[in-house]
């Protein structure tokens, strides 16, 4: 999945044992994966996922055909596979949030739309997966974001408010104390514990 995108930061025991690589070399390996263009996009996608799990942005225009939704949906598979138009559709999502969260490993700008388009899309996206764009998206120093956590964190999902509280605890601005305190009545004990604590370093 995307989110195994974070373990590859540190290096996988398994490739310098089995196929007696350095870290170094296996970057090589994936570097030279993304120059060749008779590679499948599949081959492209993973290898662009590897680079920026390391910081390497040689992956980053196929990252950016992942988020453009620049690719056959049949160059991921072989050839006699059959997909229905929703499941090519769900294909393709799923690569636009690996997409996404690679580049927001990278800390490129062209990540910070596609991160707000996830974190607000409660209905077409995962409570995990609106969780880690907001995430990502506090890393990068874009002052709008504040609006959307201030708006999210009355949200029904439980796992997104607690992450927007939490985001909002490290902000300077008037309107967190409201949200703090409207937020002692939430049923998480999580939520109502980590106001408090907010509310605390306010005063």
């Amino acid at each position: 999945s995307y989110f195994n995108i974070r373990a590859l930061e540190e290096f996988p025991g398994f490739i310098n044992q089995g196929l007696k690589l350095s870290q170094d070399e296996w970057l090589k390996v994936n570097e030279e994966v993304i120059a060749d263009s008779s590679r499948s996009f599949n081959q492209h996608i993973y290898a662009a996922k590897v680079l920026a799990a390391f910081g390497n942005s040689k992956g980053k225009e196929i990252l950016l055909k992942g988020i453009q939704g620049d690719f056959k949906v049949y160059d991921l598979f072989s050839p006699k596979h059959h997909f229905s138009g929703k499941v090519q559709v769900d294909i393709k999502k799923r690569i636009y949030v690996q997409s996404v969260f690679s580049l927001a490993q990278l800390k490129d700008w062209m990540a910070v739309g596609p991160l707000k388009n996830i974190f607000s899309g409660s209905a077409d996206y995962s409570s995990q997966e609106r969780v880690q764009a907001a995430i990502d998206l506090n890393s990068f120093e874009d002052k709008t974001a504040i609006d959307l956590y201030l708006k999210f964190s009355s949200d029904p999902d439980e796992k997104v408010r607690l992450a927007c509280i939490q985001i909002l605890d490290k902000y300077e601005d008037q309107r967190i104390f409201d949200v703090f305190i409207s937020r002692l009545s939430d049923n998480s004990d999580d939520i109502v514990n980590a106001s408090i604590a907010g509310l605390t370093k306010i005063n």
